[in-house]
């Protein structure tokens, strides 16, 4: 999703689920980041910015 012009987010369509699937799939996500938080010996700041596309290389 881009904000005058920037890029701000990004719209992710889901099938229609039920909430305990949104709460699994949300923990899977948050040890998914986490274990790339200690692979790469990054804090969340640095990996944020690493992440981040709307900054130049």
């Amino acid at each position: 999703m881009k904000r005058h012009g920037k890029i701000v987010g990004f719209y992710l369509p889901v099938r229609e689920s039920d909430e305990a699937e949104v709460q699994a799939a949300l923990m899977r996500l948050s040890r998914t980041v986490e274990s790339a938080l200690i692979q790469s010996d990054r804090d969340e700041e640095k990996l944020s910015q690493d992440l981040d596309l709307s900054q130049p290389e």
